[in-house]
């Protein structure tokens, strides 16, 4: 690979921005390949602007939103105005190693998507994260049917005309563009490949919020499997319902209350009927 553009989204990182710059230039020189380093401002109101502009700036491009659009708002910026084919995006808070990203630059050949897969205890985070994120990896497994070890990784290598390809009209613009991508790409039957790299914790603090990111993560899942293949779905939402009408079954064979065989045949005939639309929802996608 003779050439790359790496992606630096932005946003109230000035205790780190500098390191994060600077590491990058010095571990790109090391390998003989042109690349640029677009630096994209969304919209920060700490001294991130001052920081900036100290900055080295050979081979760096900055573009500043005048207001915070959201993270994957500034990756889709920098893609916009990348100049090569190949794309890195790593965040500025300090949190992944330029070197890993060095890393990945020699596995992409072959490959649409590249994906750092973290580890480690700043990976899994808190007894509370903990559980979240292995229950959020089972469901992106369960959309996509494949092994996913970091779905939403903030290092990555990809090819832009493979991301322009990209079916999915709803690529998420705030904190879940990764996870949507991930899955965009791995459902689309593109090559993507994962290497385990190093993470560490963070500088500054952190701007995710748990609660909404979740619930926005949750719903991006929910988007692609509807697109992608709305019957599992469909078999998420039928398996407690034909359960529940099994349970309420054997209680009216067993006991004969009327109350039963009417629990039974709403469980029954609402599993049908959802089955139905799920079987509508994947015509209409096939057709499409």
């Amino acid at each position: 690979m003779k050439n790359i553009s790496v992606i630096v989204p932005v946003y109230n990182e000035g205790e780190a921005v500098k390191e994060v710059i600077n590491e990058l230039q010095k571990q790109i020189k090391r390998v003989d390949i042109e690349y640029e380093i677009i630096v994209v401002d969304d919209g920060s109101n700490d001294n991130t602007k001052e920081v900036l502009k100290s900055l080295n700036k050979e081979n760096i491009r900055i573009i500043t939103h005048p207001e915070n659009m959201g993270y994957g708002e500034a990756i889709l910026t920098g893609i916009k105005n990348a100049k090569y084919e190949y794309i890195a995006t790593i965040d500025a808070d300090g949190s992944y190693l330029a070197e890993d990203m060095i890393n990945l630059i020699s596995e992409i050949e072959g490959y649409n998507l590249v994906i750092g897969a973290r580890k480690g205890k700043e990976f899994w985070g808190s007894m509370l994260k903990h559980p979240a994120r292995l229950l959020f990896l089972f469901l992106a497994e369960f959309t996509v049917g494949e092994k996913i070890p970091d779905v939403n990784s903030g290092l990555r290598i990809f090819k832009k005309s493979s991301f322009l390809e990209l079916k999915f009209p709803a690529i998420c613009r705030g904190f879940s563009f990764s996870s949507t991508m991930t899955l965009a790409f791995l459902a689309e039957g593109k090559f993507v490949k994962f290497v385990p790299i190093s993470y560490l914790p963070r500088k500054g603090k952190s701007k995710v919020n748990y609660i909404r990111d979740t619930l926005r993560t949750l719903q991006v899942l929910v988007e692609i499997i509807t697109f992608y293949n709305p019957l599992k779905l469909i078999i998420i939402i039928m398996f407690p319902l034909v359960i529940l009408s099994i349970l309420w079954l054997l209680l009216w064979i067993l006991t004969k209350n009327f109350y039963y065989g009417i629990y039974f045949n709403i469980t029954f005939f609402s599993s049908i009927l959802i089955f139905a639309i799920g079987l509508l929802m994947d015509l209409i996608r096939m057709k499409k």
